[in-house]
């Protein structure tokens, strides 16, 4: 086994892990209704988890079940910024991606292309146009579409996407005599997780995170110093060679420590700080102040409030329905569940709370009033954690309830 394929192993196994921490978090905070985010983290963590196995044993069998399990990503990168843009890419776009990823799959699994150079050629190319033709989705989109937390991070998947183009095609050893000592290609997934992670802590400019990623970078250059210092002795060589091969470890060490650290965050206790430094501030004189103030809540960004006007075909009586056996909240997910429930009286609150959530594009719903007829309807981003979130909301809407009673 060649050193550089142990330390290729060590940087692919250190973003296979930060892959699956961070799903956890997502599934643990309640984001099972975000299947485009949870897609594309698992295909990450799977390909990385195998591949890491692929460069150490450089087996046949395992070569093609990574080229199997890489041809999913440009699916599942288009279905992700679809959710991203909350609108649905053109149709030429999701033929593309759907086209690329049955073609490499099937061919990965009943053929032998899989160990051919040019196969592999194409699918970089294919992976390679995908990518672009998102980003360029992500840069040309309408920002007055999406509300200033989404656009922050619309252009930090730009800025994603150029770095995950440099650093995967340090990948392709095969179609080159190789373009640099180590592969880098997880480290762009340590990136986007560490990235989507963070974002849901603290929603700055990609400035920022550009000059986050440069300042990790320099401290995992001093740390991979030291070490090589350490354990190489005072020779120039072997300490330089040393530093420069655990460079790259030492960096994914590090972003895997920040997403640990981002995850964490993520929990009910820090929420809840923000919600009631907003609601200790918030004026309650009356229902309509307190629902102008929903903009400034921590967990509401794209929002709109519908009046009876605009819900001439909804009825009160049966969009209160699903609120009362859900604690007052309705989520998109949950309301397409019991859709198609047995009990007709639940069935016909859900479809009528699917039609107007898919309508309006929102995520959730609650009822503000019902004489006269008024709902409040939010989208929670894709970095959000739903479960903390949408308890939030039901203390909202008490808060309405209670002050719209006295």
């Amino acid at each position: 086994m060649l050193r550089s394929d142990a330390i290729d192993a060590a940087v692919t196994w250190t973003g296979a892990s930060g892959c699956l921490f961070y799903l956890w978090t997502l599934y643990r905070h309640g984001r099972r209704g975000e299947g485009p985010q949870r897609f594309l983290v698992a295909v990450l963590a799977s390909l990385l988890l195998v591949r890491g196995f692929e460069w150490l044993a450089n087996q046949h069998v395992l070569d093609r079940l990574t080229v199997v399990i890489a041809a999913w990503l440009p699916l599942a990168i288009t279905l992700f910024i679809e959710r991203v843009l909350r609108r649905h890419h053109p149709f030429w776009v999701k033929l593309w991606s759907l086209a690329t990823t049955t073609l490499f799959v099937v061919g990965g699994v009943l053929t032998r292309l899989a160990h051919d150079p040019t196969w592999l050629l194409g699918f970089a190319a294919c992976l390679s146009a995908t990518v672009a033709i998102n980003g360029a989705l992500l840069f040309g989109r309408r920002r007055s579409d999406l509300g200033a937390s989404e656009n922050r991070l619309a252009s930090l998947l730009v800025l994603l996407a150029f770095l995950s183009a440099a650093l995967v095609l340090t990948d392709f050893r095969t179609l080159s005599s190789g373009i640099g000592p180590v592969r880098l290609g997880s480290i762009a997934a340590l990136l986007f997780v560490y990235s989507m992670a963070g974002i849901a802590v603290q929603s700055v400019s990609p400035v920022v995170w550009a000059g986050r990623f440069l300042l990790l970078l320099a401290l995992a250059a001093g740390l991979s110093s030291l070490l090589a210092l350490a354990t190489q002795g005072q020779s120039r060589e072997a300490w330089l060679s040393a530093a420069v091969n655990g460079w790259p470890v030492s960096y994914a060490w590090i972003l895997l420590t920040g997403i640990v650290v981002s995850c964490r965050e993520l929990s009910a206790e820090s929420a809840i700080n923000d919600f009631m430094r907003w609601l200790a501030e918030v004026p309650l004189g009356s229902p309509e102040l307190f629902i102008a103030s929903f903009a400034s809540a921590p967990d509401v960004g794209t929002h709109v409030i519908l009046r009876s006007e605009q819900l001439l075909d909804y009825s009160a009586d049966v969009l209160a329905r699903l609120p009362a056996a859900e604690a007052g909240i309705v989520g998109l997910t949950k309301a397409r569940q019991l859709r198609a429930s047995a009990v007709e009286a639940m069935t016909e609150s859900a479809e009528q709370w699917v039609d107007l959530l898919e309508r309006t594009q929102m995520s959730h719903g609650f009822l503000l009033c019902r004489r006269p007829l008024t709902v409040f309807l939010l989208n929670l981003p894709a970095t959000t954690a739903s479960e903390g979130a949408e308890m939030r909301l039901r203390v909202m809407r008490h808060i309405v309830e209670q002050l719209d009673t006295r």
